[in-house]
């Protein structure tokens, strides 16, 4: 009969081992947790702190197409003619240009410039 209070104590104190040592886990998980985010949030301070400067340059090409409508004659049932514009259209011809933009962006502290 002894034996069975002793063969309860095993897996008790088997328990209140691993608890304690998963509660010490946690509490060292918390405080890296703690240290990575007073890291983080020291780091985004920085960050705001910076001065940005953005260049971005874009070209562009465009192709202009002039179109010719071509006009008919067209004779009314009485004799007289009239020019009718006709719906075909033909390529009278193109125009290319090209431009180039230059934007720059930029920012310190809360002031933001745009040119």
């Amino acid at each position: 009969m002894r034996l069975k209070p002793l063969f309860l104590a095993i897996p008790l104190s088997f328990l209140f081992l691993a608890h304690t040592t998963a509660s010490s886990k946690s509490q060292n998980n918390q405080e890296k947790l703690n240290q990575i985010l007073n890291k983080t949030a020291n780091y985004c301070e920085r960050v705001k702190r910076i001065a940005l400067f953005y260049v971005c340059v874009e070209n562009t090409k465009d192709k202009i197409f002039f179109y010719r409508s071509s006009r008919s004659i067209r004779e009314s049932p009485y004799g007289e003619s009239e020019l009718v514009p006709s719906r075909i259209l033909t390529l009278r011809r193109t125009r290319n240009y090209s431009y180039s933009f230059d934007y720059q962006l930029i920012k310190q502290g809360e002031e933001l410039k745009e040119q």
